[in-house]
């Protein structure tokens, strides 16, 4: 099965470039996505690898998201 990504935003959040990608495969309609990762432009770090957003992410719900991961990383330290 084909798959695919393409890149459909940038943010800057808290100093950093964040790229979300459309994810895809060949049984998706074209210029529609399956779900959305983010990823963390230097490093390409995937940011929510597990946890996808089924719509396009705002930079608000991603700076919430961002905000969440960092107090479970705090709780689990």
């Amino acid at each position: 099965m084909k798959q695919g990504d393409e890149q459909v935003a940038t943010y800057e959040i808290a100093g950093k470039t964040i790229n979300i990608y459309g994810c895809w495969d060949s049984e998706t309609p074209e210029g529609e996505y399956d779900f959305f990762d983010i990823y963390e432009a230097v490093s390409g770090e995937c940011l929510n690898l597990g946890s996808p957003f089924y719509t396009k992410p705002t930079q608000t719900e991603v700076e919430e998201f961002l905000t969440m991961m960092a107090k479970v990383e705090e709780i689990a330290e």
